[in-house]
């Protein structure tokens, strides 16, 4: 049998297909699936271990929302993290892995306020935002520092 002959290259045909498309596959789904990773770099004083799970948690729930598939796989690093009663304002520079450096810019500013145990996280950009940011009180932010994002 010549290996040239069309019954041969037929199902060599079909199985890169096969392969190809399962391999694309493969990569939409790890892009979109990866999960997003948080790591505090500051001091967590002011915040439970429970705290820091349910923002961890809120963040990745934000950040999904608003940046579907462009963060996936990403870490990001909080740097600054500020309390005052039920409200929180946070910093974190982000990497596209665990051991890549930080992406170059401002590092990502949000916001998150506890109701119950449920923190709620807000990032700049997102529905309700500056509606929020109204209410952070001003000695946890002040008004010439919110009028930068709103």
């Amino acid at each position: 049998m010549k290996w040239r002959s069309r019954r041969f290259l037929l199902p060599l045909l079909l199985i890169f297909i096969v392969f190809v498309v399962g391999a694309g596959l493969a990569i939409v789904y790890l892009r979109t699936h990866a999960p997003i990773t948080t790591v505090w770099q500051t001091s967590t004083k002011q915040f439970t271990q429970q705290d820091q799970q349910a923002l961890q948690t809120a963040l990745s729930s934000a950040l999904s929302t608003q940046n579907p598939g462009n963060v996936a796989g990403h870490e990001f690093t909080i740097i600054d993290a500020q309390r005052q009663g039920d409200w929180a304002i946070l910093s974190a520079n982000e990497r596209v892995g665990h051991d890549s450096p930080p992406l170059a810019g401002e590092p990502l500013f949000f916001l998150a306020h506890q109701q119950s145990t449920t923190w709620t996280v807000w990032l700049p950009g997102s529905p309700g935002f500056c509606d929020q940011l109204k209410q952070v009180p001003d000695t946890l932010l002040d008004a010439t520092d919110k009028g930068y994002f709103c």
